[in-house]
């Protein structure tokens, strides 16, 4: 009996905070992938329905040199530089192509595009979740019930800044 009131008024709220914080931090990483369709959709005219899947392929070679004894900060520009060619190489071979047609042109090539960079990272990496030990430090509170990695908290401050 005592552990079912422990649990109600002890441990559910403490569960809430971390939804609520979890919400946030998800939120704003949403935010950021919005900005980020909003900008070049405003500044080519071109929806690149294939801008998430460049972001998980940059996750992926992170992950990749992680394996190979890179570390994540280390990977950090290794991982633009090539994301930068590997985009401007996309650019050349699709975007440029279809810029100037309809808009249901460039979803559909995009959307090829992103269907393509599905596959070939499925049979790459696997439908397995990959994750990287990053070593950042993580705050917990409440015997652990709620964590803060201080990596999101900093990316958070910085997205808000940016806003400003």
């Amino acid at each position: 009996m005592l552990d079912n009131l422990q649990l109600l008024f002890f441990y559910a709220p403490v569960m809430n905070v971390q939804m609520l914080l979890d919400g946030i931090f998800i939120g704003a990483v949403f935010a950021l992938a919005a900005y980020g369709l909003a900008l070049v959709w405003g500044v080519m005219n071109v929806k690149n329905l294939a801008q998430g899947d460049f972001v998980i392929m940059g996750g992926y070679l992170a992950f990749s040199l992680y394996n190979v004894g890179v570390g994540p900060i280390v990977a950090l520009p290794i991982v633009a530089s090539v994301m930068f060619v590997f985009g401007w190489i996309s650019y050349l071979l699709i975007i440029k192509r279809v810029i100037d047609n309809d808009m249901f042109v460039s979803l559909l090539a995009t959307f090829g595009l992103s269907l393509f960079l599905q596959q070939v990272m499925n049979l790459i990496y696997g439908p397995e979740v990959q994750t990287i030990d990053s070593k950042f430090p993580i705050a917990t509170m409440f015997d652990s019930f709620v964590t803060v990695p201080m990596a999101k908290v900093v990316s958070l401050c910085w997205l808000l800044d940016l806003r400003r």
